[in-house]
C-alpha cells in the first residue's frame, strides 16, 4: 500500500505539466512577495542577521499577514526541488540503460540540475545554521576567533582616495580599500599561516568561515565574520554546474562539427 502511494506520487511529480505549474506559481508568488518586501523591508532584513529559523518563529510568525508569501515560496521551492530530482533521476536511469552513444554528454543537463539542488541546499544550510559577528582589526595585533583555533593579524591597509574632478563632492574621500591579513590556524603542535587579501567585493573564505570587509579607516578594518557550514556545499554545486555546462558545450561543438 505504502509502495503504491510512493510510486504514484513519484509518477505525479515527474510530470512536466506539474513542474510548469509549480514554476508559474513561484513566479506569481514572487511578484506578490516583491510588493510586500518593498513596503516591509525592515521585516525581512533581519533574516541575514538572525537566521531563517529564528526569523520564522519571531518576525515571520508574528507578522504572518505580511510574511505568508515567504512561507508559500519555501513550500513551492521544496516541491520544485523534489520534482527536479525526480525528473533528472528518471532521465539519468533511462540514459544509463540505453544503447545511445556519448552518454556522458547526454547526462550533462541533468548534472546541472543536480548542481542546482546542491546550490539551493547549501544556501538552505547557510540560512539555518550560519551566524555572524563583528571583528575589529588594528595593525599587528593578534585577534583570535572565539571558540576556534583561528587568529587574524592585520598586516597592511591600502586605501585609495578619489582624486578626480568630475565628482567634486567625492574628492579625497576613500573609494577603495584592500587589506592584507595574516590568517593562522593553530592545531596544537604548530601554526599554519597564510597571507590573504580582502576588499569590499572580495571576502576571505577559510574552512567554514567567511570574512567580509564592512568598514575601514586609516588604522583599522571592521570585518563581519560568518560561520557558514553550507559554504562548501554550494561551492561544490557551482563547480558541478560548471562541469555540466562545459560537457554540454563540448557536446554542442561536436554536433556542429
Amino acid at each position: 500500500m505504502v509502495g503504491q502511494v510512493l510510486r504514484k506520487t513519484w509518477e505525479f511529480l515527474s510530470r512536466v505539466d506539474i513542474a510548469i505549474i509549480t514554476i508559474l506559481c513561484i513566479v506569481i508568488n514572487l511578484i506578490i512577495g516583491y510588493v510586500y518586501l518593498r513596503h516591509n523591508t525592515s521585516l525581512f532584513s533581519p533574516i541575514n542577521e538572525i537566521g531563517i529559523l529564528k526569523w520564522i518563529v519571531t518576525y515571520g510568525a508574528k507578522y504572518i499577514i505580511y510574511s505568508w508569501w515567504f512561507f508559500v515560496f519555501l513550500f513551492l521551492l521544496l516541491i520544485l526541488s523534489i520534482q527536479t530530482f525526480i525528473c533528472s533521476s528518471n532521465k539519468i536511469i533511462k540514459i544509463i540503460h540505453s544503447n545511445r552513444k556519448n552518454k556522458f554528454i547526454l547526462l550533462s543537463p541533468h548534472i546541472m540540475h543536480y548542481a542546482l539542488l546542491f546550490i539551493l541546499g547549501g544556501f538552505l544550510i547557510s540560512y539555518i545554521f550560519s551566524y555572524s559577528y563583528p571583528i575589529i582589526l588594528i595593525p599587528n595585533k593578534n585577534i583570535r576567533l572565539s571558540d576556534t583555533k583561528i587568529s587574524l593579524i592585520l598586516k597592511n591597509i591600502n586605501i585609495r582616495y578619489y582624486k578626480g574632478k568630475r565628482l567634486s563632492y567625492l574628492y579625497n574621500r576613500p573609494i577603495y580599500c584592500k587589506a592584507i591579513i595574516k590568517l593562522c590556524y593553530n592545531n596544537g603542535n604548530n601554526s599554519i599561516c597564510k597571507i590573504k587579501n580582502i576588499s569590499i567585493n572580495s571576502p576571505i573564505i577559510y574552512r567554514t568561515y567567511s570574512f567580509h570587509l564592512n568598514k575601514f579607516g586609516n588604522n583599522y578594518v571592521f570585518l563581519i565574520c560568518r560561520k557558514d557550514p553550507g559554504i562548501w556545499v554550494y561551492i561544490f554545486g557551482t563547480f558541478l554546474f560548471l562541469s555540466g555546462l562545459i560537457i554540454y558545450g563540448y557536446g554542442m561543438i561536436i554536433k556542429a562539427i
